[in-house]
């Protein structure tokens, strides 16, 4: 009897221990599914991330695109303003355009830390900010999106249940952001060589002009035909102050 008693608990031991190998298997399988899966969208996400033309585009857009990757509540893109984060774009929240958040919340953490903040029970995090006119939500997750060891924005990420956004996921935002990240700084770059090479326009059209004047007054007359433009304003003026006085010089457009 003891050995038939030895016998099935081996077999229920074996049985057991089977079936857990097997659950493992295919919790393993779901997730290589799901990674190649990601790795699918994030390259697709890649190719419409590069086709934005500005920084305005590519915040706009960066919710939309994550939804595919993962499940989510609501997404936002803050921006810094003064001493406080200016909502730029929301994603499935509806909100005024000029609504603004303070730091002391857990997406101005990420702000002034440049880490990533992750809350996976909002309950017990005393700098949760409930979204007003939002679904309720029980995770948020806010991550820095930096250039040049500046935080340019931060994306927000929250969830109705809890611990939503754990380490399965992490390893495919992490890619996302750095995405966001080299388009960012791509735009910025090209956006800083096109101010660059205007001002050296408008700097050699002065030059110019300066060498084809015969006095003061027609240089300034001159100088104010290349700046308003440049500028973009739609008057100016040159005065000279002669015995405590000033006296115009050249003047463009209706002034008051």
């Amino acid at each position: 009897p003891l050995d038939y008693v030895g016998m099935t608990l081996a077999m229920a031991l074996g049985a057991t221990a089977g079936h857990q190998i097997f659950a493992l298997w295919r919790s393993s399988e779901r997730r290589a599914r799901h990674s190649e899966r990601r790795a699918k969208l994030l390259q697709e996400a890649a190719v419409e991330l590069n086709q934005c033309t500005s920084v305005d585009a590519l915040f706009r857009n960066a919710p939309r695109l994550l939804s595919d990757l993962l499940p989510f509540t609501h997404a936002e893109i803050f921006v810094p303003e003064d001493e406080q984060l200016r909502v730029h774009t929301s994603y499935r929240w509806r909100i005024d355009a000029d609504f603004a958040i303070p730091l002391r919340t857990v997406t101005g953490r990420a702000y002034t830390t440049a880490e990533r903040q992750y809350v996976p029970d909002a309950r017990l995090d005393p700098d949760y900010m409930v979204a007003p006119g939002a679904t309720p939500t029980l995770t948020e997750l806010a991550l820095p999106i930096v250039t040049g060891a500046k935080v340019r924005a931060v994306l927000n990420l929250e969830h109705d249940q809890r611990d939503a956004f754990g380490a399965d996921v992490q390893e495919s935002l992490d890619a996302f952001v750095r995405m966001v990240e080299e388009v960012l700084h791509r735009l910025e770059t090209t956006e800083e060589l096109a101010r660059n090479k205007a001002e050296q326009k408008v700097l050699a059209d002065l030059s110019q002009r300066m060498l084809m004047v015969d006095g003061v007054a027609e240089a300034a007359g001159g100088a104010l035909e290349i700046l308003l433009p440049a500028l973009d304003v739609d008057c100016g003026a040159f005065l000279a102050l002669s015995h405590d006085q000033f006296r115009s010089l050249a003047a463009r457009g209706a002034l008051t």
